[in-house]
């Protein structure tokens, strides 16, 4: 697959993928791509992209609840802010989400994610 720089892509997998299989969609970069490749993976991909605005915040929003909730593991250390800060930061929809809401994501959904770097191979 050729990587180009307006793409992300997620690569999934549910109860209907065999072992090992991965399925991709791509996703043009947004501030909601993260958001949006989230919802894609809790609705089995029955999620339209182009209209994911409000279902993104209802996302964004059960997140921020997420951390404001369970200050002592998404504490001021992890956040290198207070958590109602990082949490009222996150509800806003012009700002990126990245490895604490993914952490907190798959806290909540008991869901596997692994992150893979298609131009070096390193997952994580």
């Amino acid at each position: 697959m050729e990587n180009q720089e307006k793409d992300n892509v997620l690569v999934t997998t549910n109860e209907n993928t065999a072992p090992n299989e991965l399925k991709k969609k791509l996703f043009e970069v947004m501030v909601h791509c993260l958001f949006s490749a989230l919802n894609y993976i809790i609705n089995d991909g029955n999620f339209d992209v182009n209209n994911a605005q409000s279902d993104n915040q209802r996302l964004r929003n059960v997140l921020a609840l997420s951390i404001e909730g369970n200050a002592d593991m998404f504490n001021e250390i992890l956040l290198e802010t207070p958590p109602h800060y990082y949490a009222e930061r996150i509800r806003n929809p012009e700002i990126c989400g990245g490895d604490i809401e993914i952490r907190v994501f798959k806290m909540l959904y008991y869901i596997e994610i692994r992150i893979v770097n298609l131009t070096t191979g390193t997952s994580y």
